[in-house]
């Protein structure tokens, strides 16, 4: 078991070949780190798991397509998962007022970072998610998730402001002032924390139980 940037650093120094390689989000497979290991391990069969397979630049992840994989199975959906009791069920609120993305630039299949947090960060914006948070999920551990560093920051003070204790969450800060904020969160002292790029995939805290989604992608 190994991160693949550990793994990719270190193959030259591992005395024995795997016959079968399971890749974890393997959405990722086409990316230069990723291919380097499958590369060195030609002889290796290869099944990667991922829930999203799709990626935002459009590579295909199919060999017809230039990827890795022979072909692909699909697992159980959401809702056959959900009624199954492995996922929990969900419910959505959105606003009623209409983001306006169009001055927005494109790069890397995603929208450009510094125009989206321009045209998300703004009070009335803010406002609006406190608001919705105040009306349907009022005490309840929440994450927000932001656009930058300082979006996050900016979005935790407005709800401080609101009377909502709330804390931001970013790579600058120490391990163990990290966890020390998720610690609080899942106690209740803390009831939102914002962050950008840092809660994702593989990030686990059944107290969190509302998603505050104030970066569209």
């Amino acid at each position: 078991i190994a991160s693949v940037q550990t793994l990719v650093n270190r193959m030259d120094k591992i005395k024995w070949t795997p016959d079968l390689i399971i890749m974890d989000e393997a959405h990722h497979a086409t990316a230069g780190t990723w291919r380097k290991i499958l590369e060195f391990y030609q002889g290796a069969r290869t099944i990667g798991v991922t829930a999203t397979p799709e990626r935002l630049d459009g590579k295909g992840l199919g060999v017809e397509a230039g990827g890795c994989f022979d072909s692909m199975t699909l697992g159980p959906s959401v809702s056959q998962l959900v009624a199954l009791n492995y996922l929990t069920p969900n419910r959505i609120w959105a606003s009623s007022k209409k983001l306006d993305l169009s001055g927005v630039k494109k790069r890397g299949g995603d929208y450009a970072k510094g125009d989206l947090e321009e045209a998300v960060d703004k009070p009335a914006i803010t406002g609006d998610a406190i608001a919705h948070y105040k009306e349907h999920a009022s005490g309840q551990r929440a994450i927000a998730f932001c656009v930058t560093v300082a979006h996050a920051e900016h979005t935790a003070t407005a709800f401080r402001e609101a009377g909502i204790s709330a804390e931001s969450l970013d790579g600058k800060l120490s391990d163990i002032e990290r966890q020390a904020r998720l610690a609080r969160l899942r106690s209740g002292e803390t009831l939102v924390i914002t962050s950008c790029d840092l809660i994702s995939e593989g990030f686990d805290l059944p107290a969190a139980t509302a998603a505050i989604l104030l970066r569209p992608t």
